[in-house]
């Protein structure tokens, strides 16, 4: 399994005892997503997205909504809100993947 982190109670988006997010490695192409082309990690090691801020936009009304997400945490990676003035919901995850030499996940993506 996944180590356990710093154990420093830094605030890292997963309290102790909590499950952590399981890193995907053929994961299912869908929804939008964030690449890190250019980024470069010498020999073997591992990087984990602690925090991601979302800004999403109601497609009813265009009110605008923020979600902070966390790709080390099973229960805070995904997050929802009700639009302000429409009271649709907006909502988004963060599915975390293994990344290749080119910052793209590794494996071809499954088929959807």
């Amino acid at each position: 399994g996944e180590g356990g982190g710093g154990g420093d109670g830094g605030g890292d988006g997963a309290e102790v005892g909590e499950a952590r997010m399981v890193l995907e490695s053929r994961p299912l192409v869908r929804g939008t997503e964030v690449r890190l082309d250019g980024l470069e990690l010498g020999g073997e090691c591992v990087a984990r997205l602690t925090h991601l801020w979302a800004d999403l936009g109601c497609v009813r009304c265009g009110e605008r909504a923020q979600l902070r997400l966390s790709g080390l945490s099973a229960t805070a990676c995904s997050s929802k809100v009700w639009c302000d003035k429409c009271s649709a919901v907006l909502a988004a995850t963060l599915r975390p993947a293994f990344l290749g030499s080119a910052g793209r996940p590794s494996g071809p993506p499954l088929p959807r």
